[in-house]
This record gives structure tokens, sequence and C-alpha cells, in this order.
């Protein structure tokens, strides 16, 4: 009997048939593994699709073929990473204006501060950061001015007291 390695080969030995199977095999294994990388490719599932790859690279390293989709699902992998980071960084500042319009500081600073954790040196939210701090000085300016008003309000009250005694004495024996 001849025994087929790779078609190239033939043998009388039993270990051909071993190693014509095992090469067809890590052949059958890659064609799946790229057909499966490939599906997952199209439906966009990037994570599955370098798995799949990973797999077929075991069965024929460098092979210029699943590098090359390797890379470009790496490049598609990444640009959806950054638009998705670009759009929880919108909803971060349009949250934060909001709250700034509805004067919850508190809620403007933590969404500031979660978009400077996906980008540090984010323009708008240091802007909106250094906006909560001018505004809660101003309203700390207020509510010492009212506090002082206040003050003086009950200061004077406190001064006409015993003019207000004095004349309303002076008014009953008037009467009397």
């Amino acid at each position: 009997r001849d025994y087929k390695v790779t078609g190239v080969q033939t043998c009388a030995l039993p270990i051909c048939e071993n190693n014509s199977f095992r090469t067809n095999l890590v052949n059958w294994q890659y064609s799946q593994a790229m057909e499966s990388a490939w599906t997952y490719f199209a439906a966009g599932d990037s994570a599955r699709a370098l798995e799949a790859i990973s797999a077929a690279l075991k069965g024929k390293p460098n092979d210029p073929d699943a590098l090359a989709l390797q890379k470009e699902v790496i490049a598609l992998h990444e640009k959806a990473a950054a638009l998705q980071q670009q759009a929880t960084i919108a909803e971060h500042l349009r949250k934060a204006e909001e709250m700034m319009a509805a004067k919850n500081y508190g809620g403007v600073r933590s969404e500031a501060n979660a978009v400077l954790k996906l980008f540090p040196e984010n323009g708008q939210a240091l802007a909106l950061l250094k906006e909560v701090s001018n505004r809660e000085q101003e309203d700390q300016q207020r509510q010492r001015a009212r506090e002082k008003e206040q003050a003086e309000v009950r200061r004077q009250e406190r001064l006409a007291l015993p003019k207000k005694t004095f004349d309303s004495v002076l008014d009953r024996k008037s009467v009397v």
C-alpha cells in the first residue's frame, strides 16, 4: 500500500498514514478557523474573530492570509473602541451640561471626572470643572452676603427694641 503525505510524498509505512491524517486534520482545522474568523468579522464580532484567527495561526503559524485578517480585525476593533469612547465622553459631557443648568455641581464634577479618566486632557471637561469651582465660589460669596444682611437686620431689630418699648410705655401714659 502507498500512503500519501500532503499530496507530494508516498510511503509504504503506517506512520505515513498518521502524518497524512494529521496534516489533513490541521488543514481542516485551519480552514474551519479561518471560515469562522471571516464570519465573525463580517458580523462585527472582533473578539471572536481574533479567537478564530488565533486558532488558525496555531495550525499554520505566520500564514499571510490569517495575519492580514488579524491586522484588519485589530484595526476595526480599535476603531470601534475609539468610537465607543467618543460616544461615552459625549454622553458624560451632555449629562454634565444638564446638571450645570440644574446647579447640581456635585453631579457636574462627577461627570467631568469620568471624562477625564477616559481622556485626561479633555478641554471641555476641564472647563466644566473650572466653571463649577467659580460658580461655587460665587454662591458662597452670595450666601455670606445674605448672612451678613440678615445679621444686620437682627442687630437693627435688637437696637430698635428699647426705643419701641419706651415709645409703647409713653403711648400708654398719654392715653391715661
